[in-house]
């Protein structure tokens, strides 16, 4: 494992030990941690090559992305094309010190432009980078993207999300991504051509249990356990989503008629002591972490 990884890794480490202590009250320092907390807990730096203003095929229910659209009143374009930041894609990278690159972290991984994905990552090693290559895994581009980066193997770190083993709540949540079962064997596929595979389960869409089960066997590094990413300002709005996942809201409300539900409080006192029982049950597997969302919401 590469230093920037490796570096990322201890960070991750010292901030699940805290997490715990403070939630075991052998410290008390809550708002120091929070701090620490941040957008790169996965990385050193981000990278993507698709303008978040058209509008991912996946067609997410709760994606941050279309929430920010919102909320700066940038319009999202819905389309069938790609549009790619051609300056991104063709951007020349110097060697420098070694980064965990993100790549992507705001759109996903399709067909129409893989080619384009391998083309940038081999960029980003090639300058001494390591990829964290985060995707709803669709196999045909896993099949692609592994053959022909297998002489950098050791560079690239798969993050892959399966929020569910099941494909009527993925077909709900994540309308146009791939089924679980394409999924799962997306993380076999990588794990056995040797790569450093990690899961995600970022939004939880049910309870953990059963993709931990299933995909562990396919884990070498990490699995994710979050709740719903949400930006300042629309906190309220995607716990509540969150609550919506864990039946504590009507499963047939929409996710817009969510934000009519801001005040209901109770929603949210359930959702915390759920997030509690299941930090609780995974505090001593090694491979589990929890993502800032949901250490920062049971810790104040």
């Amino acid at each position: 494992m590469a230093s920037s990884t490796l570096r990322v890794k201890a960070k991750n480490d010292e901030e699940k030990r805290w997490f715990f202590d403070i939630l075991d009250h052998r410290r008390s320092d809550v708002k120091e941690f929070v701090q620490t907390l941040s957008m790169y807990q996965w990385c050193d730096e981000t990278y993507n090559i698709i303008d978040s203003a058209y509008q991912c095929w996946n067609g997410c229910r709760y994606c941050y992305i279309m929430a920010m659209n919102r909320r700066f009143r940038r319009g999202t374009i819905i389309d069938q094309t790609f549009h790619l930041h051609g300056t991104k894609v063709k951007k020349g990278w110097r060697k420098g010190d070694s980064k965990l690159f993100m790549f992507p972290s705001s759109h996903d991984i399709f067909e129409d432009m893989v080619d384009s994905y391998i083309e940038v990552a081999r960029k980003m090693i090639d300058a001494g980078h390591r990829v964290l290559c985060v995707t709803k895994p669709r196999l045909s581009c896993i099949d692609r993207i592994t053959r022909t980066l297998m002489d950098v193997k050791d560079k690239i770190l798969y993050r892959f999300t399966i929020g569910s083993v099941d494909n009527e709540v993925l077909s709900f949540w994540e309308p146009h991504a791939p089924s679980f079962e394409e999924r799962l064997d997306a993380l076999k596929l990588a794990f056995e051509r040797g790569f450093e595979t990690s899961v995600s389960m970022e939004p939880l869409l049910e309870d953990p249990a059963r993709v931990i089960e299933r995909v562990t066997p396919y884990v070498t590094e990490s699995i994710w356990l979050g709740y719903m990413n949400y930006q300042k300002g629309s906190a309220e709005i995607h716990r509540l989503c969150q609550c919506k996942i864990e039946g504590v809201i009507d499963i047939e409300d929409t996710v817009d008629d969510l934000e009519t539900l801001e005040k209901r409080t109770h929603d949210l006192e359930v959702l915390k002591t759920r997030a509690r029982e299941l930090v609780d049950r995974y505090r001593d597997n090694p491979k589990i972490y929890f993502k800032e969302g949901m250490m920062t919401m049971l810790v104040k």
